[in-house]
């Protein structure tokens, strides 16, 4: 096979891996649309205890009973609560 075929060839499957791209790119981009904001809107503890007016001790002593809403997720770094979820759990306590 001489080098012009070689090289057309590898320019075809480059094309072919473009596109490709082009299409997982444009599912992600989509995918990125669905997203729900709010589930991005995060608070620690420390932001949890200014919100509600309180120290962080007390945060992490009802966080140990289970009367704070649930965490998002709990990290090396502390516990990550949904905004939303602490601003219901602060209304509903009468606090700010």
């Amino acid at each position: 096979m001489n080098e012009q075929k070689k090289l057309a060839q590898r320019l075809d499957r480059a094309r072919r891996e473009l596109d490709e791209c082009a299409e997982t790119l444009a599912r992600i981009a989509r995918d990125v649309e669905t997203i729900d904001r709010t589930k991005l809107d995060l608070v620690g503890t420390k932001e949890f205890a200014s919100m509600a007016g309180l120290d962080t001790a007390t945060i992490a002593t009802y966080a140990t009973r289970g009367t704070l809403p649930e965490p998002v997720a709990a990290l090396a770094c502390g516990r990550i609560w949904n905004r939303t979820d602490v601003e219901g759990w602060i209304k509903k306590r009468g606090r700010r």
